[in-house]
């Protein structure tokens, strides 16, 4: 059915024009993940940093439209699949590393991310980042994250290594949510304590 013409202009305020999609052939790229579930969103949008996100939120909270988060695509469970049309919020603009702390072993990264890539910057701290799926190359933080990604057991998941996150609510500002088992480290890190918690490398 698509979106009215008035929450794509808003979209498009919040965003900037060419980082709405709607044309139906563009959407059908954002139709599935790696899984076998597919739905077509009614918009893609794509922000760029925090502030752009929790504009588009406040929108699809004033006209009731779902909203999807979506990193890379590469999640099994259909995780990103809009199976209630809505909008797709493709967060692969949102891929700098804010601030690596080698002496707390954190990381404060935005979810679009790549995990190779943060793996690679931990490294220059001979540090690593534990969850790396088979799309370790391809695939985001944020969706690590969400999907609880893990290569083997003998490594931490992703929601163990997640010190907090920041969380998006129409009718308040962002607010920090530690990660339940990580509260005693986020309170001593409350700086740098952004998304992500490191391990040394064994011998």
């Amino acid at each position: 059915m698509g979106l009215e013409p008035e929450v794509i202009n808003e979209l498009r305020r919040a965003v900037g024009r060419e980082h709405v999609i709607t044309s139906s052939n563009d959407l059908r790229i954002f139709e599935r993940d790696a899984s076998i579930e597919g739905a077509t969103p009614d918009a893609v949008v794509l922000p760029a940093n925090t502030a752009e996100v929790s504009a588009v939120i406040k929108i699809a909270a004033k006209h009731r439209i779902p909203v999807v988060p979506r990193g890379a695509g590469t999640g099994l469970s259909g995780g990103a699949v809009t199976i209630r049309g809505g909008i797709a919020l493709q967060v692969t603009r949102m891929r700098r590393i804010l601030e690596i702390d080698p002496v707390a072993q954190t990381a404060l990264v935005e979810p679009g991310v790549v995990n190779q890539e943060l793996s690679l910057a931990a490294a220059a701290h001979k540090l690593f980042y534990a969850p790396d799926p088979s799309s370790q190359k391809a695939c985001t933080i944020g969706g690590n994250a969400a999907e609880t990604s893990v290569r083997r057991e003998r490594c931490a998941q992703s929601r163990r290594s997640r010190c907090g996150s920041y969380a998006y609510r129409p009718a308040s500002p962002r607010c920090w949510q530690p990660f339940r088992r990580s509260r005693r480290r986020a309170r001593q890190c409350p700086r740098s304590s952004g998304a992500e918690s490191f391990q040394r490398p064994s011998r």
